[in-house]
């Protein structure tokens, strides 16, 4: 099981955050929340519903700034990278998130094997 938290960014875009991969006996939705619950108290970070979340938003409670940056810290740099850049691929919301820069240096830098240099000066254009 991957986990991986969405989130919208103060722009309106859809970011996510990759955080590990679980092996899991099985895959009901059981067995699949208490793993996520496991792993979260493993690393010391807390589930909270929407409500709850919009009212420490709200009250200022929240500093989402901080603990982003916690969560940044806590995966190499190359693999919040590569989905920072992958999100660029995010057909919702009529491609909005779409940007031709992340997509060409994605393709240069994460699979520069499968994009002949003739092909990254294409995507450019």
């Amino acid at each position: 099981m991957a986990i991986v938290v969405r989130f919208v960014d103060c722009d309106g875009f859809i970011r996510e955050r990759f955080f590990d991969i679980e092996s899991v006996a099985n895959t009901n939705a059981l067995t699949l929340k208490n793993e996520i619950c496991k792993y979260f108290r493993r690393n010391e970070l807390n589930l909270i519903r929407k409500d709850e979340l919009k009212e420490l938003l709200d009250s200022g409670e929240l500093k989402t700034d901080s603990m982003l940056r916690q969560l940044n810290n806590r995966f190499p740099e190359q693999i919040v990278e590569l989905f920072t850049l992958s999100s660029s691929l995010d057909p919702r919301n009529s491609l909005k998130s779409f940007n031709i820069e992340h997509i060409c240096k994605l393709a240069e830098k994460f699979y520069p094997a499968d994009f002949l240099p003739h092909e990254l000066k294409a995507l450019e254009t």
